[in-house]
């Protein structure tokens, strides 16, 4: 947000900077620290082990039978259901870049 929209983040009461960034910028590079080894823990890490122990060709079952390929399947369908939404309302005259810029009126 401090790059994309300074106008708002210079309205925000944390505009404060540390070694010549943002504050916010730190917290997002903190949150990162944390959270990429939980989701390398969570999501990675079972595959990986699964192959090492029982080797490449479990792996299909593997994806079947704890739901791996179930949790893919959803993620792929998000994006479809984006993409294909957007270009709808493209079609239909909504500016889509647009939408998030101002603040609807009250």
């Amino acid at each position: 947000m401090p790059y994309r929209r300074p106008d708002l983040f210079q309205l925000t009461n944390n505009t404060g900077r540390f070694l010549g960034l943002p504050r916010l910028v730190w917290y997002g590079i903190i949150w990162l620290v944390f959270i990429i080894p939980v989701y390398l823990a969570a999501a990675i890490w079972p595959i990986i082990r699964s192959i090492q122990e029982k080797g490449a060709s479990v792996f299909t079952n593997f994806n079947s039978s704890d739901g791996v390929a179930l949790s893919l399947a959803v993620v792929v369908l998000g994006i479809i259901i984006y993409f294909v939404m957007k270009a709808v309302n493209n079609s239909h005259g909504i500016n889509t870049r647009m939408m998030f810029q101002e603040l609807p009126p009250d």
